[in-house]
């Protein structure tokens, strides 16, 4: 199932995945047409930078930790990096800028055989997609004290005005990192420098008021495969009754006196040359 932002109602039944019960990191359903209704983060910098250092315990024992073999010059660069940010949102900001600093390339060859491919992105290759970007700002934003997980899903796509829609493609696949911020959630950050970054420097967005999604309010996917069912067994039954009428008129003629007979077939056909026009 593909939504915006953070999950919240589906129109439908579905299948969920957590790692804790306010830790969605998943969710299948069998249909593909449904709606669903996603919480998308609508905060400032200034919130951001208000949220401080005060972190749930199993957000911090998920998304502080590294290996215990992480290379010291990637810890030690993390410290660099982030040793004059003020708060958790400044150091997050250190962090993607350092990285959108490098160049974007999907020609790229493969990482070399037991090198711990961060290392090998920050400090030799210097360029990439996607992947390598979104992975080093987590383990540098984790380095630095920030709770952070990779997210893999797919960029908004193109606008398609005409339809009020965006179209999203296979060619929209992306990944990148999200950070944690006490008192507010997950928030997106982008250090892929071929994508454009988010910008939480701004007011606060005004919020649309909609009514919550409810089953009710959309037509599920098995009620109208069971409609479409039921009609499509209503007309096959039709077809065949009509087909057992036709096939036993013979044996009801036969049943009948000669005259009636004569009679019965000369009506049949007045009644087939009338709506030929004969």
């Amino acid at each position: 199932l593909y939504a915006a932002g953070s999950l919240s109602a589906v129109d439908q039944d579905v299948r969920v995945a957590r790692r804790a019960s306010d830790d969605l990191f998943g969710a299948m359903l069998d249909t593909l047409t449904y709606r669903a209704q996603s919480l998308v983060p609508n905060v400032s910098a200034a919130t951001l930078r208000a949220s401080g250092s005060l972190y749930p315990e199993p957000i911090r024992d998920r998304y502080l930790s590294l290996p215990d073999d992480a290379p010291t010059r990637v810890l030690s660069l993390a410290r660099d990096l982030t040793a004059t940010a003020p708060t958790p949102y400044d150091r997050a900001r250190a962090i993607t800028n350092y990285l959108r600093a490098f160049s974007y390339t999907l020609d790229l060859p493969a990482p070399p055989r037991n090198r711990d491919v961060v290392d090998y992105f920050l400090f030799d290759l210097q360029k990439g997609y996607c992947d390598y970007y979104a992975t080093a700002m987590v383990v540098l934003a984790r380095a630095a004290g920030l709770p952070a997980r990779l997210v893999v899903g797919y960029a908004s796509g193109a606008y398609d005005a005409a339809h009020a829609r965006y179209v999203v493609t296979a060619a929209d696949a992306h990944s990148w990192p999200e950070v944690y911020f006490a008192g507010v959630g997950w928030i997106e950050f982008e250090p892929t420098p071929a994508r454009s970054p988010f910008d939480y420097a701004g007011d606060v967005r005004p919020q649309p008021t909609t009514a919550p999604l409810t089953p009710s309010m959309f037509p599920r996917a098995d009620l109208i495969r069971r409609i479409a069912v039921l009609l499509l067994g209503a007309l096959m039954l039709g077809l065949l009754l009509s087909g057992l009428w036709f096939a036993s008129e013979p044996l009801r003629l036969r049943r009948l006196p000669a005259v009636a007979r004569a009679r019965a077939i000369y009506a049949r056909l007045l009644a087939h040359a009338s709506r030929l026009d004969v």
